[in-house]
């Protein structure tokens, strides 16, 4: 890309129409788009030449949420793209060490929710096996109360009979 800091001569790899002599090539800070003109910018992003020059002039913060610029002022370009270089930096360190944190805190919730299920089956299983046993008792304790019975009438017949002998006698 070639720019001129006077403004003499053309301007290549821009954006726009206007190369009128008095126009001044506008940076996008954040893209690193070239607009032939602070009216090309405006009309490129949507806002008013107005609104676009006061920023350029350093008057406003931002425009339409991104940071422009006259390529003219070539040191502040720099001062600028190198202030916006580490501001970027230190945001992409932050979101970097934010989503090994997010990475981390999403593994433990995973893990805690791999051990709920492990312990819900246990849990399933310990309950399906208690309930195998109570139905065994249950038989078991059928067949006791059966088998009292039976030795209940047993001893009746017994009784019956030991009556009977000892009328016999």
């Amino acid at each position: 890309m070639t720019i001129n800091l006077n403004n003499k001569s053309v301007i290549n790899n821009t954006i726009g129409n206007r190369t009128h002599h008095s126009c001044k090539p506008v940076i996008c800070i954040e893209t690193g788009e070239v607009y032939n003109s602070a009216t090309d910018a405006a009309e490129a992003i949507g806002v008013t030449v107005w609104a676009m020059s006061t920023h350029c002039t350093g008057k406003t913060r931002s425009c339409k949420g991104k940071h422009f610029t006259y390529v003219s002022r070539t040191s502040e370009n720099i001062d600028a793209l190198t202030a916006r270089i580490r501001t970027l930096s230190t945001e992409q360190s932050e979101l970097e060490r934010k989503a090994a944190l997010w990475d981390a805190y999403e593994a433990e919730q995973n893990a805690i929710r791999k051990a709920e299920e492990e312990h819900q089956q246990a849990l399933e299983k310990a309950k399906a096996k208690l309930e195998r046993r109570r139905r065994v008792y249950d038989r078991a304790m059928e067949r006791a109360e059966i088998a009292r019975q039976r030795v209940n009438e047993a001893l009746e017949e017994i009784y019956a009979l030991d009556s009977e002998y000892e009328e016999k006698e």
